[in-house]
């Protein structure tokens, strides 16, 4: 008996020794997907910082162009206000203000008029010697 006990132990054994080598080798290959997926993480990661400081850097121009945009904006409102008082002002003649219609220079004085409503006259002469 004594044989047979350390033939199933030597079985046992090597049963035991199959199974640590299919386990070490499929924990050799997650070791393998654990270090790529590491890696990938790693490679993300970094990805993810410059984006981060690409948006920060973006968001930093948005405000710089806000800024610039309320300023033109601004800087339009006052041109178009002033640029509405100065037509006014060069628009103004002696019919639409208290200015002197000798103010309102050449380009707007009246064309004399040059219509005459006068008919001609016909002359009529006549030959006769006793007239002259």
């Amino acid at each position: 008996m004594g044989g047979n006990y350390e033939k199933n132990m030597y079985n046992q054994l090597c049963e035991l020794m199959e199974k640590v080598n299919s386990l070490e080798s499929a924990h050799k290959e997650d070791r393998k997907e654990i270090h790529r997926l590491n890696c990938r993480v790693d490679s993300l990661t970094k990805e993810n910082q410059q984006l981060r400081a690409t948006v920060k850097a973006q968001k930093q121009e948005l405000e710089q162009l806000h800024l610039t945009c309320e300023t033109l904006q601004k800087e339009n409102k006052i041109l178009r206000k002033d640029n509405e008082r100065m037509k006014r002002i060069l628009g103004n003649d002696s019919s639409n203000s208290s200015n002197p219609p000798s103010s309102d220079g050449p380009d707007k004085l009246k064309a004399p008029n040059t219509y005459n409503s006068r008919t001609k006259s016909v002359v009529v002469k006549h030959f006769c010697n006793t007239c002259d």
